[in-house]
């Protein structure tokens, strides 16, 4: 008689991007803002993230920008809806931006030090995000949608100023 045996398949979700924690008392769309006036990133509501936790589900704000200038993803993620956290591991900040490309990428310690001095920013932190066991809230892809930042908007922008 043949033994069955069972087979278990674990698949990790693919992390290509890096994160900046933000522990701040002032809303999200104030960061976005101060974010673009420095770095010229026009960030734009994108989506919701809802996870059901005992019985609620708890909706977290997206505001993204995709630039295929500079060939660039950014998101700011609330962590934190109406007392839960979407992301565990961080407790204790109240956003997270996730970086994707060349562009975010090199300009990641310019982004933190900017971040740190914005009025209402009370912390700034650098995890790793390897090391999380709840990655898989921040491993979505955007919707494709008309808000993203073109070569058009940066050249509108550039003539304005």
């Amino acid at each position: 008689m043949a033994t069955k045996k069972n087979l278990t398949l674990t698949i990790e979700p693919e992390i290509d991007f890096e994160l900046i924690a933000i522990s701040a008392t002032t809303a999200d769309y104030k960061i976005c803002m101060a974010l673009d006036e420095k770095f010229d990133l026009p960030f734009q509501f994108s989506e919701t993230i809802e996870k059901k936790t005992q019985n609620v589900v708890a909706k977290f704000s997206v505001f993204s920008l995709v630039c295929d200038v500079r060939q660039t993803e950014i998101c700011l993620i609330n962590n934190k809806s109406e007392g839960n956290i979407l992301v565990n591991d961080f407790r204790q900040a109240d956003f997270i931006l996730r970086l994707k490309g060349d562009w975010a990428l090199q300009q990641k310690e310019n982004l933190i030090s900017f971040l740190k001095i914005i009025n209402g920013v009370n912390a700034v932190m650098k995890p790793d995000a390897g090391t999380l066991k709840d990655v898989e809230w921040l491993t979505f892809e955007l919707p494709d949608k008309e808000y993203f930042y073109h070569k058009q908007y940066v050249e509108g922008r550039k003539q304005q100023s």
